[in-house]
């Protein structure tokens, strides 16, 4: 897989995860509304002419690479067991 297959890959995983937010039984992306720069360039991101699923890479898109950098380098945990210490 080339480095561009693999960055669009990246975006249509981060396009999930936006779109699965908030759903109890699959991993999503919640973004902070004090996240001001990601919120400012990421809704507006233009597509790359050459291959139309990556983003162009020519635009501000530090925020929203980082976190697609972020999604595909997380180990997800499938099951989490909490002990609270005040029980």
């Amino acid at each position: 897989m080339s480095e561009k297959e693999k960055r669009a890959a990246g975006w249509q995983h981060m396009k999930r995860m936006l779109a699965d937010a908030g759903k109890p039984d699959v991993p999503g992306l919640c973004v902070s509304r004090a996240c001001a720069y990601w919120w400012t360039t990421a809704p507006t991101f233009a597509r790359d002419q050459k291959c139309i699923k990556d983003v162009d890479s020519s635009g501000p898109d530090h925020a929203a690479d980082a976190a697609r950098c972020g999604i595909l380098a997380q180990a997800w945990v499938k099951d989490i067991q909490v002990k609270w210490p005040y029980r």
